[in-house]
């Protein structure tokens, strides 16, 4: 059951910081278990269509990632996928045009630009109190790879502490 997170912020309309980092670190975790498939399996297609979410606004029960199979297997022989995929707006810049082979930090970009969505379309924090958290998503929603946070697992504690 649930509804999509897309759904969840269009009716409830703001969500707390507690909620948003919640979210994020359960998404986390649902994206280390793939990570650590042999060979690693990359979601690739994070954004808040694909996220189903049981409870309300302070009392979220459930985070469930579907469309599972929208993904692919982390290529460890360095060669770039045979064509661009993912969303606009959400997918890593390098999964819109693929130089080399993807790797942990595209799901990274994924997570945390579900999370800006989540946080900036309805003004749901300002800046001043929440800088700690927004900093975070920032630093994995860098363009370059190598400025990101390299798994989801360094990332989710950065949001447990943020």
């Amino acid at each position: 059951g649930g509804v999509t997170l897309e759904y969840f912020v269009d009716e409830h309309g703001s969500l707390s910081a507690a909620d948003v980092r919640y979210i994020g670190q359960k998404l986390c975790k649902a994206v280390e278990y793939l990570h650590e498939l042999t060979p690693p399996w990359l979601y690739c297609d994070m954004k808040p269509e694909n996220i189903l979410v049981t409870g309300r606004p302070g009392k979220i029960e459930k985070v469930v990632l579907i469309d599972i199979d929208g993904g692919c297997p982390m290529r460890l022989d360095g060669l770039p996928p045979k064509e661009s995929f993912g969303t606009r707006g959400y997918a890593a810049p390098e999964q819109l045009h693929p130089e080399g082979a993807l790797d942990f930090r595209v799901d990274v970009y994924g997570i945390c630009a579900t999370l800006d969505t989540i946080l900036h379309r309805h003004h749901l924090l300002s800046a001043s109190h929440e800088k700690g958290l927004i900093s975070v998503i920032e630093k994995g929603m860098s363009k370059d790879p190598k400025d990101r946070y390299f798994t989801v697992k360094e990332l989710r504690k950065a949001l447990k502490s943020a």
